[in-house]
């Protein structure tokens, strides 16, 4: 009898000591490992490639993101009235907004390159008048112009605290460049450049 009361008495200690020794084992495998990363990111940025503005990403599947850019600017000036002698206006509108898609090529802890294919679409309308001689005159100066621009890439993300970063990528672009009011159109290629102030969350 006394040897079944110590033959269970033992199991029960080495059965108790495995479960704490898994449980400490699990907790300090969850210690180790990386946390996840946060998916979404705001940020601010330069780009000839996809625009400047407000950014926002999203890492979607696993080794994704997407990330679009935008921007709109107003400004309008009058003096005076048409019909006064005395009169003035001038007004600039532009607006942009560009989209990329990245693809992890080496990704770490502290930073990750990737590879990136996007472009662009932007807007200016610039219009400038004034009264010369009880006549509206629209200067020289006034524009209408439409930009788009395609290309390819690659971009390093330094992580300097687990939900700031800072971005920088280079580009080989395409751009078409329409002027309405002076009637050309342009044509271009070359190296883009941009940059990027990121917060994650």
């Amino acid at each position: 009898m006394k040897t079944k009361i110590k033959t269970t008495v033992i199991r029960s200690l080495v059965l108790t000591a495995m479960l704490a020794f898994s449980a400490t084992y699990a907790q300090e495998t969850q210690m180790q490992q990386p946390p996840k990363a946060k998916p979404n990111e705001l940020g601010v940025r330069y780009s000839n490639l996809t625009g400047y503005g407000v950014a926002y990403q999203r890492n979607f599947l696993t080794h994704y993101y997407v990330r679009t850019t935008a921007w709109f600017k107003y400004y309008e000036y009058i003096k005076g009235k048409e019909s006064m002698p005395i009169y003035e206006m001038r007004n600039d509108i532009t607006y942009n907004f560009g989209l990329d898609i990245q693809r992890n090529i080496i990704e770490e802890n502290k930073y990750r390159v990737a590879g990136f294919i996007g472009g662009g679409y932007a807007i200016r309308e610039k219009t400038s008048k004034s009264n010369v001689s009880d006549s509206i005159v629209i200067d020289e100066g006034a524009k209408k112009q439409r930009l788009i621009t395609a290309g390819l890439g690659g971009d390093i993300e330094y992580f300097f605290f687990p939900s700031v970063s800072v971005d920088l990528g280079v580009s080989y672009k395409f751009d078409y460049d329409y002027q309405a009011i002076q009637m050309e159109t342009t044509k271009e290629t070359g190296l883009g450049t941009m940059i990027g102030l990121n917060l994650r969350f």
